[in-house]
């Protein structure tokens, strides 16, 4: 018998940043870690379009993901891009992106785990 969980303190104190974007593409939700790794608060990231702290060259692609995503109302994708964080750095991250459907089937929601891999992808350049 799995015990049971606190889901809210699980998301709240997970080491992936985890955020949820309404279906018009605007952040409703932000964990500490998604925070911490993006450099802006909760405040500031609240009501605000997930594309807007993507890099500029990286926001294409990641429409486009996200445009599919909303089409078929269900499913995830998988996407590495440059986010730019509050302090105006560059990073990488990877983004695992999942529909919440609503009860007719219609993306009501996403949620993203995001974390940072600027390190790796430094390695890969490296190479």
């Amino acid at each position: 018998m799995i015990p049971p969980v606190d889901l809210n303190a699980a998301v709240e104190s997970a080491g992936a940043g985890i955020s949820i974007g309404d279906a018009d593409g605007r952040f409703v939700y932000a964990n500490p870690s998604f925070c911490r790794i993006t450099g802006y608060s909760l405040e500031q990231l609240l009501g605000r379009h997930v594309l807007s702290i993507v890099h500029p060259d990286c926001r294409e692609a990641n429409a486009r993901a996200i445009a599919k995503l909303m089409a078929d109302g269900r499913g995830s994708y998988v996407i590495e891009k440059l986010l730019v964080r509050g302090d105006g750095e560059t990073i990488w991250v990877e983004n695992v992106v999942s529909a919440i459907p609503d009860a007719l089937g219609r993306v009501a929601s996403v949620v993203s785990l995001t974390q940072d891999v600027t390190e790796r992808q430094n390695f890969r350049q490296a190479l």
